[in-house]
């Protein structure tokens, strides 16, 4: 989430819809090794690899704020047709108060064993673009073109005259990573102080040859004195792989906030947008919210009134050692779609006087309606940013970060989580993918320590694959580095 719009002088983070697409001649990342065995026992999770290495913006002039070497929020999207071909984004070189110095993708032809980093170009001015800083990447690959997805900021003068352009932007990559096409603007905030771009998505029709959607939100400030906020939600097309889109279009707006929007399209190629709304998210937490659901059947040029799918509680971590403070929520919230038009959000909340959840609701009928709350795990923990994916045998995936609830020493332990359900969300079983690792040493923030507003997780034939952002002393590069993980569920 993009914090309140600050005085002058500060920088904000915001979203820009970019299409995954790299340079060519990117280095190769070596393989992870895999515990071998005659007869493996299921689930079995390759040992983490580190696909970041060192940043390649060592050269590129720094502004105050940015942490050198700091890979956070990570995307990951997995090829429909081919499960072997992945591709990654990331934030590079984060800046403290929002963005990074810019952009990075990583492919894979081979399951994520090895990976080719790339630069998107022109798109900051370390690869030659216009915009000071980009945020928010996130990655989708449909039948013929890889997409990503962020928001470029333009930064100029200073001080009291400091002024911010966000856009909204897309390109598209035509061999899924390899090379990719410059950006194209789909919004922007024209210099108006008052309003920003943010958290825009971007998903490709695994149906559709050359189709994909993207919706970001825009933030709209009554006055510079004012904080509150609402937000309108866009969406725009492309049906030629991303050489044009079409114009802006209004989805959603009521006198509320709204943010984590997801979209994802269902089997009969019906469009859901998934996100959490309350008349404000920037309240101290916590506070009543609901995970709201819009539906399109006629490729995004109508839309649905919002479902409410859950009502929940926002939250956000609180640090226990009283040292940093956390950025890090539970409404991280990622939708999934799964075979026979079924769908799937999922959600946390921390509660320190008491047990913490982490959950997920499900809908059989194309997003109309919603199960209960089925819970993945209460635990004695903060859970925060989980995500959710579905396997092609119909398993659900789920993972989370988690700090302790209660003091415990100087260091705040955190760990990735990951858990499964083979009976659509009945019953759950868990592994840890990494940590734990000391949150503290990814205080890049100036809102404290700092992983990402989202996590990479997608479904495999009958497995998943997971991209996490860890710290100290995971992480070897830099104050943080992202880890993969691929994880076999068996025949």
């Amino acid at each position: 989430m993009v914090p309140r719009r600050p005085a002058a002088g500060w920088i904000v983070a915001v979203s820009l819809a970019l299409a995954a697409a790299c340079t060519p001649g990117g280095e190769h990342i070596p393989p992870s090794t895999r515990p071998s065995s005659p007869t493996p026992s299921f689930p079995l999770a390759s040992s983490p690899l580190d696909i970041t290495g060192a940043s390649p913006f060592a050269s590129c002039p720094h502004r105050p704020g940015i942490t050198a070497d700091s890979e956070v929020e990570p995307s990951l999207a997995v090829d429909p047709r081919d499960p072997r071909r992945l591709v990654a984004a990331w934030q590079q070189d984060r800046n403290s108060r929002g963005g990074a110095l810019g952009i990075v993708t990583a492919s894979s032809e081979d399951g994520g064993a090895t990976w080719r980093r790339s630069l998107p170009p022109l798109l900051t001015k370390c690869t030659d673009g216009k915009y000071t800083l980009a945020s928010d990447p996130v990655v989708s690959i449909g039948t013929d073109r890889a997409y990503l997805s962020a928001i470029g900021i333009e930064v100029t003068g200073s001080g009291r005259a400091m002024s911010l352009d966000t856009d909204s932007v897309v390109s598209a990559s035509a061999d899924r990573g390899q090379t990719c096409d410059a950006p194209l603007v789909l919004a922007s905030s024209d210099g108006n102080a008052l309003v920003s771009l943010d958290k825009e998505t971007v998903v490709a029709d695994p149906r559709a040859p050359g189709t994909a959607y993207a919706v970001w939100v825009k933030y709209t400030n009554p006055s510079p004195q004012r904080e509150a906020r609402t937000n309108q939600t866009f969406v725009a097309r492309t049906t030629d792989g991303g050489r044009t889109w079409s114009a802006p279009a209004l989805a959603y707006r009521a006198n509320t906030e709204t943010q984590f929007h997801q979209l994802v399209v269902l089997s009969d190629g019906a469009l859901l947008d998934a996100f959490i709304e309350a008349p404000s998210l920037s309240d101290r937490a916590p506070f009543p919210a609901h995970l709201s659901v819009l539906r399109s059947t006629d490729d995004g040029a109508t839309w649905s009134k919002p479902v409410t799918a859950a009502d929940v509680s926002f939250t956000a971590v609180t640090d226990p050692t009283g040292k940093d403070r956390v950025r890090g929520s539970g409404q991280g919230i990622l939708a999934a779609a799964g075979p026979g038009g079924t769908a799937y959000l999922c959600w946390s909340e921390q509660r320190l006087s008491t047990d913490s959840l982490v959950a997920v609701v499900r809908s059989d009928d194309e997003g109309r309606t919603w199960t209960p709350t089925m819970t993945v795990v209460r635990e004695r923990a903060q859970p925060f940013i989980p995500s959710v994916a579905v396997a092609g045998n119909g398993s659900i995936g789920v993972t989370w970060f988690d700090v302790p609830a209660h003091k415990g020493g100087k260091d705040l332990p955190a760990v990735v989580r990951f858990a499964w359900s083979a009976d659509r969300g009945a019953t759950w079983r868990f592994l840890r993918l990494a940590g734990p690792f000391d949150l503290h040493t990814a205080n890049i923030t100036t809102g404290g320590d700092f992983v990402g507003d989202y996590e990479g997780l997608v479904g495999l034939p009958a497995g998943f694959a997971a991209l996490n952002a860890v710290a100290r002393p995971d992480s070897h590069s830099g104050p943080t580095d992202l880890l993969f993980t691929r994880i076999e569920l068996g025949p």
